[in-house]
């Protein structure tokens, strides 16, 4: 009887922790497939979940993203207090609905614009210190009269996927403004103060960003069983994004639709990458899960909630 409760138990922890892997996710990779999801210097690989994958994060439950949150008076975000912290924030969710914030989103206001350092989730009620990295060099000075001037009160999508790689593994304040001056430059959007967010005044990246996501929304295989993309542009792979349920991506995908199209219209070319260079790369991340922790730790994310991952990035 010992024997199999052990047995029991190990099966039990064995699928709780293999989630991420080459036997529960695929990339479909079919020759009409590539032709409908590649777009000017963009290619989007799909992952699709097997059964097991679903089964893993049974009952997760929904969640609410950070910009819909913001839009509807659903969190505060603020500055730690008036003299302010570069790297630290505090997020409140005051709303009814779990939060779900992704590394790489950026906020607007406070004493400057920030990123997100670390995908995080936040209970309703529940209040968290939250890191961040600084995006508008050039202010530290409330952005409004008053107390509202230390909040912040808008968002700006997500990272480019160059900001968001230097975020996650370089996590070097220096680094982020080099990449920040570097993308607002290249699309001519810099300021006086420097902030990313003015990539929002460049009317030719925004026009070419609005056929990305035009595109994609349409072509975009609306799949139950899709939890993520590949996307790569030229002959490199940009980056992964994978999701435990297909709701949470999904609630994601212009998000991420965002940072990746950015990034290609910025650094990127024609695709010319192969087949089995994508298939590599996956292959890299998915065949050892105890490789892929400490690969992540240097190449990518993981957000984790109550032992569960939500979302697997890798650069």
């Amino acid at each position: 009887m010992r024997t199999l409760l052990l047995l029991v138990l190990l099966a039990t922890t064995l699928s709780t922790s293999a989630q991420y892997n080459s036997q529960n996710l695929n990339v479909r990779n079919d020759e009409a497939l590539k032709k409908e999801l590649t777009f000017s210097k963009l290619r989007l690989y799909p992952v699709f979940a097997e059964q097991a994958f679903h089964d893993a994060f049974e009952g997760l439950g929904e969640y609410t993203v950070l910009e819909d949150a913001m839009k509807n008076g659903k969190v505060e975000i603020s500055e730690v207090s008036n003299s302010g912290q570069v790297n630290q924030l505090i997020a409140k969710n005051t709303g009814s609905d779990t939060l779900f914030v992704m590394a790489g989103e950026i906020v607007k206001g406070g004493k400057q614009d920030r990123v997100i350092a670390q995908g995080f989730v936040l209970a309703p009620g529940e209040t968290k210190d939250i890191a961040a990295f600084c995006v508008e060099q050039g202010r530290w000075s409330p952005s409004g009269s008053g107390a509202s001037g230390y909040q912040f009160t808008g968002t700006y999508k997500l990272a480019s996927n160059k900001l968001r790689g230097t975020v996650a593994k370089e996590k070097n304040q220096q680094a982020v403004w080099r990449d920040v001056a570097e993308v607002t430059d290249a699309h001519g959007s810099r300021t006086s103060t420097g902030t990313y967010t003015a990539l929002m005044n460049s009317d030719s990246l925004q026009t070419e960003i609005a056929a990305y996501l035009a595109h994609y929304r349409k072509a975009f295989p609306a799949h139950a069983d899709v939890v993520g993309f590949v996307a790569v542009s030229g002959d490199k792979v940009l980056g992964c994004d994978l999701f435990a349920t297909n709701d949470l991506f999904r609630k994601s995908f212009e998000n991420l639709l965002y940072a990746y199209a950015t990034e290609a219209i910025t650094n990127g070319s024609e695709v010319t990458i192969s087949d089995e260079a994508v298939a590599g790369y996956m292959a890299a991340l998915l065949d050892d899960e105890e490789k892929q922790a400490d690969d992540l730790k240097d190449n990518g994310s993981v957000m984790e909630h109550r032992g569960k991952k939500l979302q697997v990035t890798k650069f």
